[in-house]
Order: C-alpha cells, then sequence, then structure tokens
C-alpha cells in the first residue's frame, strides 16, 4: 500500500511538472492561420487540411519521429484559427531549416499531443533537409 501511494504521488508530480512548462510562447501579434482543403494534384480525391504562410502553401508531413525540445524551435509565429477560441495549437519555424521548407504545429495544454510536420507544397520532388526528429507518415500527397 505504501509502495503505491509513492508510485502515484511520483506519477502526480511527473505528469504535473510536464504540464506547467509550455513549449512554445505565442508573439504579441500572432498571425491567425485559417486552415483550407487542398487536393492531392495527382489524385483529386485525396484531399488534405492546409495553411499559408509568408506565401507558401503548407501541406501535413509527418509527425515527431524522436524527442523535439524548446532548443529546436526557432520561433512561434502564430496559432491555427478554428472559429473556437482555442489559441493553443501554435505554428512554428524550426532551428534546423532556416529556408521555411517545413513548419511545426504544437498543441500547447493539450495532455500527449504530438507536434505535426507540415512541409512547403512547393518543395514536391524537390531534395530538401529533412530535420531527423520529422518521421515521414508516407502521404500520398509528397509520393
Amino acid at each position: 500500500m505504501k509502495k503505491r501511494l509513492i508510485v502515484i504521488a511520483l506519477l502526480m508530480l511527473i505528469l504535473s511538472g510536464c504540464a506547467g512548462r509550455p513549449m512554445t510562447v505565442l508573439p504579441n501579434n500572432p498571425m491567425k492561420f485559417i486552415q483550407f482543403k487542398v487536393s492531392n494534384p495527382r489524385n483529386n480525391q485525396d484531399g488534405y487540411m492546409a495553411i499559408n504562410y509568408n506565401g507558401r502553401c503548407y501541406v501535413p508531413y509527418g509527425t515527431l519521429k524522436t524527442k523535439i525540445g524548446k532548443n529546436d524551435i526557432d520561433r512561434c509565429v502564430g496559432y491555427i484559427y478554428d472559429n473556437s477560441g482555442d489559441t493553443n495549437n501554435h505554428v512554428c519555424t524550426l532551428v534546423a531549416d532556416p529556408n521555411n521548407d517545413f513548419l511545426v504545429t504544437v498543441y500547447e495544454g493539450g495532455f500527449m499531443e504530438q507536434p505535426m510536420f507540415l512541409r512547403a507544397e512547393d518543395t514536391y520532388g524537390q531534395t530538401v533537409n529533412i530535420p531527423g526528429y520529422i518521421d515521414d507518415l508516407g502521404y500520398d500527397y509528397w509520393k
């Protein structure tokens, strides 16, 4: 019984410690990203939700392969707008990607939420530097 209480107390301490430290913080004047649907140019039945940033369209590419930390995030530029008033789905640039070929969305305040990596549509068919922590999910859009 005593061991069980210790384990529960340790789990609570670990979980509360993780929840209290945001990875990203919105800037004073964040961009509001409105998602829109795009179709795979090679298959109109294959649709994705995309966002625009600096004149480029970004489409889902992958998720987290390994650990990512605050030092991997270049800066938070805004949030995904969803009509609910929730501003916790942050859009960020990456230190390892100075060309901004990828963006990452990080949901702050969500328990066990995985970051989602978006790739610039104009990089299709090009060789780009893919940071090692990005796991390509094999979306048909990128095949």
